[in-house]
């Protein structure tokens, strides 16, 4: 069994890394004599915004703002309207600062507005020595996308989604798949459906309240109705580390309910087998979960989807797994010799694939690109195995941390089913 590391939930982060000098550089830019340090800026960015089908966007590192403030100040020393154009080493007088670094404007909702604001811990420029600073950017605005269950598509012709604050208002019309972004602060939703019934038409409206919406979450509605029948609107909110689950009545009213379950990063995929050597691919290919939890897991109920295949699987049987445990889904029972669950579903193919599991309700726990930069495909009968020293789920989605398998398991093939992975070199 597998030593549990305790590990911080994933955020989306921008990190400013800030070197304090006392010696100036050919590239510095030019002050008076009575400045006495230097502040050399190192910008290093990673901003990763999951979807529903997950992929990663990455926000480029030179369209963040930088601004340096003085200690009691409110006007900026220093303002780079981008940061690429910060220079290599800036010449500051001795005091106490601190640098905001900020993307995008979230005045009014808005698709496809994510913006992103950090601020520094305070920092000392003193002459003659060197200091290092960071700040992390997340998500300033919350995400909104809107679900409709397939009984809605089946018997509405049309219907749309308005997500409205005080002022103003986003409309999901019923082919809409991007994100809407709004400031923090009380939403309403409102529902309005149509369709013919019997020649007559039918209309619907279903309306409820989001309260103190947050700033760096996701809220995904899911409307569910049918003519005739009773309606809900539910909302989960994605915190990285746990679901929670806001059931909007036709009425108004809201219940919260107790986060159930596991949430994002809980189970790992830790090991793909694409293309065993010793026996066909149809009968011998597998992939490995972790649990990363002190809590036992049953996958019984958990959604698999691969990229390659529009239709998911849902796991049919119990399948428990202990903390810090792993278990084996398999093609076919001889995959390995320690299968724990048989899934003719699994069809992994050999130049990579994009792998999730998910909750019944769309909560992504573990999703690897392995198509992505920095994934290599081992060659044939060898595992792509995840460094154990990896138990979070950011480091799991890096092509870097993973690697060729070197140990032999049952069929001879390479790799560390239901164990412990050996470590990358």
């Amino acid at each position: 069994m597998k030593t549990k590391i305790p590990f911080s939930p994933p955020v989306m982060l921008f990190c400013i890394v800030l070197l304090l000098a006392s010696c100036a550089k050919t590239e510095m830019v030019s002050l008076s004599d009575e400045f006495k340090g230097n502040l050399k800026l190192h910008v290093d960015l990673a901003v990763k915004v999951y979807d529903d089908v997950p992929f990663t966007r990455t926000v480029d590192p030179g369209t963040f703002k930088v601004q340096i403030f003085k200690k009691n100040n409110s006007t900026a020393v220093m303002t780079f309207e981008h940061a690429s154009e910060l220079p290599e080493s800036i010449a500051l007088a001795e005091g106490e600062y601190h640098v905001e670094a900020s993307y995008g404007t979230a005045t009014v909702p808005a698709f496809e507005n994510p913006c992103y604001f950090g601020e520094s811990e305070p920092f000392t420029i003193v002459s003659g020595q060197t200091s290092t600073v960071s700040l992390v950017c997340k998500l300033s605005n919350m995400r909104i996308t809107v679900v409709y269950a397939e009984r809605v598509v089946n018997s509405f012709t049309d219907y749309q989604t308005l997500v409205f604050n005080s002022s103003d208002t986003l409309t999901f019309v019923k082919d809409e798949t991007r994100a809407g972004f709004f400031k923090p602060g009380t939403l309403h939703v409102e529902c309005q459906l149509s369709c013919i019934t019997g020649g007559t038409p039918v209309t619907k409206k279903v309306s409820g309240n989001i309260s103190n919406a947050a700033a760096g979450k996701h809220y995904e509605i899911h409307i569910d109705t049918s003519p005739d029948g009773f309606e809900t609107i539910s909302v989960s909110v994605d915190e990285s580390v746990q679901t929670i689950l806001v059931n909007l009545t036709d009425d108004g009213a809201s219940i919260p309910e107790e986060p159930t379950g596991p949430g994002n990063g809980d189970l790992l995929i830790t090991e793909i087998m694409c293309d065993p050597d010793e026996t066909p691919d149809a009968e011998g290919e597998w992939f490995e979960l972790y649990n990363n939890t002190s809590e036992t897991i049953n996958l019984n109920g958990l959604v698999l989807r691969r990229s390659s295949i529009q239709t998911p699987h849902s796991i049919e049987s119990d399948v428990f797994v202990a903390p810090g445990d792993y278990a084996v889904i398999g093609r076919t029972a001889t995959a390995t010799n320690n299968v724990d669950y048989v899934c003719s579903w699994v069809n992994l193919g050999n130049s990579g694939l994009e792998l999730s599991i998910e909750t019944s309700d769309g909560t992504v726990l573990c999703c690897i690109d392995f198509r992505a930069e920095g994934f290599d495909m081992p060659p044939a009968g060898k595992s792509l195995q995840l460094d154990p020293s990896v138990t979070d789920i950011t480091g799991a989605r890096l092509g870097s941390n993973w690697c060729a398998a070197t140990q032999q398991y049952s069929t001879g093939d390479y790799g560390t089913p239901g164990s412990q992975n050996s470590a990358c070199q």
